[in-house]
């Protein structure tokens, strides 16, 4: 009997910003090119 111990990857997207990698929670701004800016680098 084997057992599968690997955990299924789940693509969690990410809630940081592209350029300082702030969490940006819910007021994250995305761009067209589907980067996520914080309210600074929007």
């Amino acid at each position: 009997m084997t057992v599968n111990t690997s955990t299924p990857t789940m693509s969690k997207k990410k809630n940081r910003c592209t350029l300082c990698n702030k969490h940006v929670g819910l007021l994250g701004f995305e761009c067209g090119c589907g980067d996520l800016f914080c309210r600074a680098h929007r």
